[in-house]
């Protein structure tokens, strides 16, 4: 039997792309927070400090566009990650291993499961993988309908076997 690997490259990205966002929400607050120059006036026994306001350097400008780019480029990185592109699939026209990329975690959890067992109960599965009964019934309707397992009924059971 062939097995099954979840690819752990997507939450490393994911990972990264955080920290970016942290490291650069932190630098873009810092520089803009904290003032550029400051001005100090020393007459006789008096000493005046002053802020210059709205002075930045071509360094500061640069900092500032590079960290921002990273902060766009990474929040835009991991919002686009959440969305799952919506695939209809017609069964019959599915391809095991496209399908089985389609899938997420928890989907290929009960996957993998059906297929090192060949043949299980569905209260087994609830309690190999210790989800509720109810998204167990919405994960194996959605893989039922890609075509890639099949539930017969056993008196107050049902019985789960792959497809293909």
């Amino acid at each position: 039997m062939e097995t099954l690997e979840v690819n752990s490259v997507g939450r490393e990205t994911r990972l990264l792309a955080l920290i970016a966002v942290t490291v650069s929400a932190i630098v873009l607050t810092l520089k803009l927070s904290t003032p550029a120059y400051v001005q100090v006036i020393i007459e006789g026994n008096s000493t005046i400090v002053r802020e210059i306001p709205n002075l930045y350097t071509s360094r500061d400008v640069v900092t500032v566009l590079v960290f921002s780019f990273i902060l766009g480029f990474c929040t835009a990185y991991l919002l686009s990650r959440h969305v799952r592109p919506e695939v209809k699939l017609k069964v019959g026209e599915v391809d095991v291993v496209e399908a089985v990329k389609l899938l997420s975690e928890d989907e290929l959890k009960v996957y993998t499961l059906v297929k090192e067992e060949g043949l299980i109960y569905q209260h087994e599965i609830v309690r190999a993988t210790g989800f509720s009964k109810a998204k167990v019934s919405r994960i194996l309707d959605k893989l039922e309908a890609m075509g890639l397992v099949e539930r017969k009924r056993r008196g107050m059971s049902n019985i789960v076997l792959l497809r293909k």
